[in-house]
């Protein structure tokens, strides 16, 4: 490359990520245009510290809301990691419409968040383990991821439609296991924890780094835990195969938590990602709305116009996600 074309690609280069900052800086937290839909989806910038303490990312997210101002409760809904690093700038928040307009039709205010570095949410990725994979520091990845979600808590309990001490931190794959990890640390509001599938490490189908270590990283998670928890796995999951998860819950459950392991039946030719399939709702909502009905008085429910499926029917993930 001649001096010239180094110099305009370095220049290029610069706008690009000047336009990339510019862009950021002209964002504000909150909503970002208008609703649509019956659960009046829309797009939301969170505000999230980082490490620390001083810069603020603001992350992209989908709101759901019931089509009323009533105060509801909150779910919180967390997304997976793909085994393939460049994958991460792809994937988006209406993964989760299904199970987004299940919690919406039981009269919960639902947000899909994405963490940093997924999406469109700056900053780098900060969720993966630490050290070899014979020896992963899963623990520490999970309180990482844990802190985003706890400063999302924060941020949407001063929401005027929100019910700030009724907060349900839910996930899929590596968001159920921050989800638990969030919710060791006792974060005001939150009352419980959905977990589907979670976990972290999964390399290949049945291959999971250090699986001893993803077992211990639960067992502190629950030693930490103080509000009740629904774990539900696929029987045929290829990234966190069913004895496993039985090896995780029974760590996690050792510390005293409240807590029901759920191992559904076989979906498709991998159940990992089972909530975004329209076959396995028969079986996993009835248990998840069983459990939400334990936490205390129920939401308002919907008005029956929303209580609709998503307008499309929802696909197998198009991300393996971990």
């Amino acid at each position: 490359m001649s001096r010239f074309l180094a110099h305009a690609a370095a220049a290029a280069l610069l706008v690009a990520c000047a336009a990339a900052a510019a862009a950021q800086e002209a964002l504000r937290p909150g909503p970002q245009g208008p609703a649509a839909g019956p659960f009046r989806a829309q797009e939301w910038r969170i505000p999230v510290r980082d490490a620390d303490g001083r810069t603020t990312r603001l992350l992209e997210a989908l709101l759901y809301r019931p089509p009323d101002e009533a105060r509801r409760p909150l779910v919180i809904i967390s997304h997976g990691s793909p085994r393939r690093f460049d994958e991460r700038a792809g994937m988006r928040p209406n993964w989760a419409e299904y199970a987004a307009a299940f919690f919406a039709g039981e009269g919960y205010v639902v947000l899909v968040p994405m963490r940093r570095g997924y999406g469109r949410s700056p900053g780098e990725a900060d969720d993966r383990a630490h050290g070899p994979c014979s020896h992963p520091d899963y623990t520490d990845a999970g309180l990482r991821a844990g802190r985003q979600l706890v400063d999302i808590v924060l941020y949407m309990r001063e929401q005027a439609f929100v019910d700030a001490n009724r907060i349900v931190l839910a996930g899929q794959s590596a968001g159920g296991f921050a989800s638990l990890a969030a919710a060791g640390s006792s974060p005001a509001g939150v009352v419980a924890v959905i977990n589907f599938a979670g976990g972290r490490g999964s390399r290949a189908a049945n291959d999971v780094c250090g699986e001893a270590r993803l077992v211990e990283a639960m067992g502190r998670f629950g030693n930490g835990a103080r509000v009740p928890s629904i774990w539900l796995y696929s029987e045929n999951d290829l990234f966190f195969r069913s004895d496993l998860a039985r090896r995780m819950h029974a760590a996690y459950a050792l510390g005293g938590a409240r807590t029901t392991l759920h191992i559904l039946g076989a979906y498709g030719s991998d159940g990992h990602g089972f909530i975004r399939r329209a076959d396995s709702a028969a079986e996993w909502q009835p248990l998840v709305r069983a459990f939400l009905a334990s936490l205390g008085p129920r939401a308002p429910p919907a008005l029956p116009a929303a209580r609709a499926a998503p307008r499309t029917q929802p696909q197998p993930p198009q991300h393996r996600v971990q």
